[in-house]
């Protein structure tokens, strides 16, 4: 029976998931406009060095791991050894860089800007959900740093080699990721970020000395490091650069064409070059500004003396953006800024884990007779209100707003009864059932309210991250959806009585995981990504599917960050993570639909609509904040 197991998990990832992945990029060339040349010498180099770094990593747990590469079948020993002294994920990396180098090789421009990100956070997703968990379970926490990796964080000398491939880990994906962008383009109605004043500012030649200075400035920040803390204060902070960079670059739907001018000498001549290769997509937020602050901050960390003449020099080259007229101001300033959220990213994190504490334990609650209203009605309220505004700016059909909202509300309420609650009399609700009643009250509207069901799905699926993150401000009062216990001492301590956290779970005090905030910015994330490809114009299938994609993958990390005592498991998976699976696969086949038609949006201001947004959010916070504490019938109350 293990033979057939291991014969079935390996056809299964290496047969099933890799055609599924090719017919699902097939099937989506539709819905991508943009056309892209065949890479044939690239793609094949690429794909033939991602199949030799696949093949090595299982070739390794073979030889030192003793066993298969299979998470179901794991090797019984731990590897860091071979090519794992490289990458901590070789297999991984090496199946994202084959989706890569076949999407190349074919032109196929759905494997480039949908199938191989997809791929990448799929494959992230599993090892943060999943296996990292899994590792630590068998073999403890292991102190293992590839080369391609985060470097330890103490004071050894760095070696050359380590530099090397600190700085092609960072770089080599963040150019290929803003080269993409740039083919890729800004779209029809993309939104230009000059004002009407910087069109007719002069071009000056000589800034283009500092502006080329960034390529060298940035490039050249990882070999000064002297030790293995300075190489480490590099990489995390560049990763982050670049991964926060290349997603507002790709959700917010802003674009820059460069100042007309007429060169005059060398350095002129040197600014039309650079734009030829460079495009109006890709420029909020500068790289150049966030690269050369960044890299000014590493050399000041490198040589503390001389901090005030690196950060001169970053400022310089930021300046430069403006006067070759390659940025607009506010691409500069947005620059500023991304480098200033991921220079001061652990006191951001620790004021954000600060607030959701204090808003955890200020359960406050005010009887009205048998009535109890708990303050999180507030928060209750303004996420019913908003997902019906947004919604409603797409959908002009009141009654059939009115439906969807009574329709979610009963499934998830439904659903948390079923599988949540440990009580008859709690009224807990959730996710999924919500899904499921939107579904049922959308087609609802199709078949009596003449509403296309298509359209409704897509509105639901833009307004529907903006709904569960501000609902996730409710889950923390609450006590629910809180996380596990926090080994790393990271996180939030409950001691609201009330809470679930307390009164069910049993872990007052303790220093939990805050999923109610990784969940919260992941559905921002979420929501900020869809509105920029709505924006974009893209099939309204295609943005559903990836609604459905977005959140699967989020919600199976987050999930393994929780802690709910009654969350059920089977063969190693949370029954959400296997859910949230579920929702990826479904998300996958719906991409594929047919594009149809477009959604519009449109303002509306009638006193008709505006009841009704008011009247969905005192609704919602009457179910998910108003109980009766004093009652025993199913349903009654929100807390013991």
């Amino acid at each position: 029976m293990k033979l057939i197991g291991k014969i079935a998990y390996g056809a299964l990832f290496c047969i099933v998931i890799p055609a599924f992945l090719i017919l699902w990029g097939e099937a989506l060339g539709k819905h991508i406009p943009v056309k892209v040349g065949r890479m044939e010498t690239a793609g094949l180099l690429a794909g033939f060095t991602g199949l030799l770094l696949l093949l090595a990593g299982m070739y390794d747990l073979k030889k030192f791991g003793k066993g298969l590469p299979m998470n179901a079948f794991p090797p019984d020993h731990y590897v860091q050894q071979g090519v794992y002294a490289f990458f901590r994920h070789p297999i991984y990396v090496g199946f994202c860089i084959i989706c890569i180098g076949l999407s190349m090789w074919a032109g196929w421009a759905a494997g480039l800007f949908v199938v191989s990100p997809l791929v990448i956070m799929g494959c992230a997703a599993l090892v943060m959900g999943y296996e990292q968990h899994a590792l630590r379970r068998r073999f403890g926490r292991r102190e293992h740093y590839p080369l391609f990796g985060i470097p330890p964080g103490n004071n050894a000398p760095a070696s050359l080699g380590r530099k090397f491939c600190a700085a092609v880990a960072i770089f080599l994906p963040w150019a290929l990721a803003y080269e993409a962008l740039i083919v890729l383009g800004p779209g029809e109605h993309a939104i230009d970020t000059g004002f009407g004043f910087e069109k007719d500012l002069p071009v000056y030649e000589t800034a283009e000395i500092f502006y080329a200075l960034t390529y060298p400035f940035a490039g050249l920040a990882p070999f000064f490091a002297s030790d293995h803390k300075q190489l480490r204060f590099f990489v995390t902070g560049a990763f982050w650069i670049a991964l926060l960079g290349i997603f507002f670059q790709a959700a917010l739907p802003f674009c820059f064409y460069p100042r007309e001018f007429a060169p005059s000498g060398p350095l002129g001549e040197w600014i039309m070059l650079e734009r030829g290769l460079d495009g109006p997509a890709a420029a909020f937020p500068s790289f150049h500004v966030a690269w050369a602050l960044f890299a000014a901050a590493c050399y000041a960390n490198y040589f503390p003396s001389g901090r005030y003449l690196f950060y001169a020099a970053g400022i310089l080259i930021s300046l430069s953006c403006i006067a070759t007229g390659v940025h607009s101001l506010a691409d500069v300033t947005a620059g500023a800024l991304l480098f200033v959220l991921v220079h001061n990213r652990s006191g951001f994190w620790n004021y954000m884990q600060t607030a959701c504490e204090g808003l955890a334990n200020s359960w406050k609650e005010w009887h009205i007779g048998p009535i109890r209203v708990i303050n999180h009605g507030f928060f209750s309220g303004l996420a019913g209100l908003c997902g019906t505004l947004i919604i409603g700016m797409f959908i002009h059909n009141s009654l059939a707003l009115l439906v969807l909202v009574l329709s979610s509300l009963t499934g998830a309420a439904l659903w948390g009864q079923l599988l949540d609650s440990p009580t008859r009399i709690l009224r807990p609700f959730g996710y999924y059932g919500g899904l499921i009643g939107g579904i049922v009250g959308a087609l609802i509207c199709e078949w009596y309210l003449q509403v296309p069901a298509i359209h409704t799905f897509a509105a639901s699926a833009l307004a529907a991250p903006w709904v569960q993150a501000i609902g996730r401000l409710r889950c923390l009062v609450q006590g629910c959806c809180h996380g596990r216990i926090a080994d790393d001492g990271n996180g939030i301590r409950y001691n609201n009585e009330h809470s679930r956290v307390c009164r069910i779970a049993g872990l007052k005090g303790q220093v939990l995981h805050n999923t109610q905030l990784y969940s919260l910015l992941g559905n921002v994330f979420t929501g900020l990504l869809l509105f920029g490809l709505w924006y974009r114009g893209i099939g309204l299938p295609l943005m559903i599917g990836l609604y459905f994609i977005l959140n699967g993958l989020a919600r199976f990390v987050e999930e393994a960050y929780r802690g709910e005592p009654q969350t059920k498991k089977a063969a190693g998976l949370t029954v959400y993570q296997w859910l949230a699976l579920f929702s990826v696969c479904a998300g996958a086949v719906i991409t594929t639909l047919d594009p149809g038609t477009s959604l519009t949006f449109s303002l509306r201001t009638e006193p008709e609509f505006a009841a009704l947004v008011i009247f969905s959010g005192l609704l919602c916070a009457f179910a998910l904040s108003v109980d009766f504490p004093g009652s025993d019938k199913r349903f009654s109350r929100l807390s013991g």
